[in-house]
């Protein structure tokens, strides 16, 4: 019981262990698209891409993430973040927003590969490379919610991280300001 409350109450900790579970994912999944059938129908699609984003946004940034809300309250001299509901909003919409980005590459990757693959009777290829394109329209609207969702959760904790250091150094100001405004001679 210990263990997960803190993993579930402690922000910090709540960005690390989505970092590893990604990171244990994108390893796995790496290995997978190594084999043989699956590398020739992922080759050169979104699965690729996906597979780089899902190490990008969830194991890297989720990551730094956690880091910077270990690192800005204790470079502040605080506690906590200033807005601790905030990094709340910042979690779920990073979390989401890398799930649909990288969902949505998946699909749209074993989509072009199943149509770069798929003949007709006669041998020719049954789906333009125009076709193609045009099957990636959903899967690129979910692409860009996904990055918006991501983005907005990277414009709060820039803010939060603005809030925690403005309100730590007017504490810090008053304190570290010399007695006179003059440059020492």
């Amino acid at each position: 019981n210990g263990a997960w409350h803190k993993v579930r109450d402690d922000a910090t900790l709540r960005f690390m262990f989505v970092a590893a579970v990604f990171y244990g994912l994108s390893t796995f999944e790496g290995s997978f698209m190594a084999i043989r059938p699956v590398n020739s129908l992922s080759h050169y699609t979104d699965w690729t891409v996906g597979h780089v984003h899902s190490g990008t946004l969830g194991w890297v940034a989720m990551i730094v993430f956690g880091a910077i809300y270990t690192l800005v309250p204790k470079l502040s001299g605080r506690d906590g973040m200033a807005w601790p509901q905030a990094v709340e909003w910042h979690f779920w919409l990073a979390v989401a927003g890398t799930l649909v980005y990288v969902v949505s590459l998946w699909n749209a990757g074993i989509t072009q590969g199943l149509m770069w693959r798929a003949y007709d009777e006669n041998g020719s290829l049954s789906y333009s490379f125009i076709e193609s394109v045009e099957a990636m329209r959903p899967y690129y609207a979910a692409r860009t919610l996904g990055g918006a969702l991501f983005l907005a959760g990277l414009v709060i904790c820039v803010l939060n991280c603005r809030a925690t250091m403005r309100a730590a150094g007017s504490r810090a100001d008053s304190a570290d300001r010399p007695l006179a405004a003059h440059p020492a001679e």
